[in-house]
C-alpha cells in the first residue's frame, strides 16, 4: 500500500506512483515506498533490473544527493538510482503528459 504520511509534495507522491505503474505494466518485481531499516525509504524499486527511483525536489545540493545514492545502493538488490526531478514535470501539464515522461525514464 502505498501513502503520503511524509511531508512530500502531490506532485512528489503522484509521481512515485507512476514510476511504480509502470514497472507493474512492464512486468516487473516492484515495490513502492520500499523500506529499509536503518537506511531509508525508496520511492520505487525494480528488484528485476536492480535499478531505484527516487524522486527529488530540485532543491537537493549535490552532497546531499551523494548521501541518499551511498546508503540506498547498501540495500541488497540495488545496483543503481536514477534520480527524477519533480521540476521536469509541469504543474499545469496533465498527469498523461507526466506518464510520457515516466515512459521515457522507465524502459
Amino acid at each position: 500500500m502505498v501513502t503520503n504520511t511524509k511531508a512530500e509534495t502531490l506532485r512528489h507522491f503522484i509521481l512515485k506512483c507512476l514510476i511504480y505503474k509502470r514497472l507493474k505494466e512492464l512486468g516487473r518485481k516492484a515495490n513502492c515506498e520500499y523500506e529499509h531499516e536503518g537506511l531509508g525509504v525508496l520511492d520505487a524499486v525494480d528488484w528485476s533490473s536492480g535499478l531505484a527511483f527516487e524522486v527529488i525536489e530540485s532543491s537537493l545540493s549535490t552532497n546531499q544527493l551523494e548521501s541518499k545514492q551511498e546508503r540506498y545502493l547498501k540495500i541488497s538488490g540495488v545496483n543503481d538510482i536514477i534520480f527524477v526531478k519533480t521540476s521536469r514535470f509541469k504543474l499545469q501539464d496533465s498527469i498523461e503528459a507526466w506518464y510520457s515522461i515516466i515512459k521515457e525514464l522507465v524502459v
